[in-house]
């Protein structure tokens, strides 16, 4: 498990305390009775000049890069500071291979939606969300009601190049009103095969395949093939992926929409 306020030990509070000198900077806030101060990390472009590995210099290196992860990609959040219980995850930078951040991410994902939700179903409006929402619009055009692209194929992000978003966008943008949703979704599951993919199948596991002989025409010959085994990385991936998705409906119903609108910002 990633290392949070709540599970840290004595020392890697001490490394926090380290971090936030090195890297925070102080900020006042206004609140209803009065002002406060509050520590965070602001990203700045020169963090990614200092990107440069150094042997002496790994842990920083390290830090640096988990850092810009952390708040550019896996769990940004609406400011460009990353999020205040974030920082402790910091400390595991020099051994992070060994941690769950799927896990993190889609926490992240569906803390910030539920944010959302609460916001736009109480006032009609929210200012947005934070989390990993470029994942959530892969999920998203994967189970769009069209030809798969090549599936099967991880990580997806390599797979969804400019040109392919542009004709998923197309075909699920509505030529009337100007808004998404047109296309329909599929119950996919990655792991699995694609339902647009034409198949025959007795059952998990076992495929039916035709065998074409000179005698005895075509006759149904059923073997079993195994599902391939999945990295420990790639199975991670796959069941937070699927869980993600259907989370992100019961909590979010119309985000559809609002995931086809993000197309654009993607693009």
């Amino acid at each position: 498990m990633v290392p949070s306020y709540t599970t840290l030990k004595h020392v890697q509070r001490d490394k926090v305390n380290l971090i936030l000198s090195k890297y925070g900077k102080t900020r006042k806030n206004r609140e209803e009775h009065g002002m406060y101060e509050s520590v965070g990390i602001p990203v700045y472009p020169e963090f990614m000049e200092r990107l440069e590995w150094e042997e002496h210099e790994e842990e920083e290196f390290k830090t640096l890069f988990l850092l810009l992860a952390l708040e550019m990609l896996l769990c940004p959040a609406l400011s460009s500071r990353l999020a205040t219980d974030l920082v402790p995850a910091l400390t595991c930078s020099v051994d992070s291979v060994q941690y769950d951040w799927c896990t993190l991410v889609m926490s992240k994902l569906l803390q910030s939606v539920r944010s959302f939700a609460r916001q736009f179903y109480s006032y009609g409006h929210a200012g947005g969300w934070g989390g990993c929402i470029l994942f959530a619009v892969v999920f998203y055009l994967d189970r769009l009601d069209r030809e798969a692209v090549d599936w099967g194929n991880f990580p997806r992000l390599k797979v969804w190049i400019m040109k392919e978003i542009s004709l998923a966008s197309k075909e699920d943008k509505s030529l009337m009103g100007g808004d998404y949703g047109c296309a329909g979704t599929l119950d996919v599951a990655y792991g699995e095969t694609n339902p647009r993919q034409a198949r025959d199948t007795d059952g998990p596991g076992v495929e039916t395949q035709a065998r074409v002989t000179e005698n005895e025409g075509t006759e149904q010959h059923h073997q079993s093939f195994p599902i391939p085994k999945l990295t420990r990385a790639r199975e991670w991936f796959v069941v937070t992926s699927n869980y993600i998705w259907k989370k992100w409906f019961q909590v979010c119903p119309w985000a559809k929409l609002h995931l086809g609108m993000m197309l654009h910002v993607v693009k």
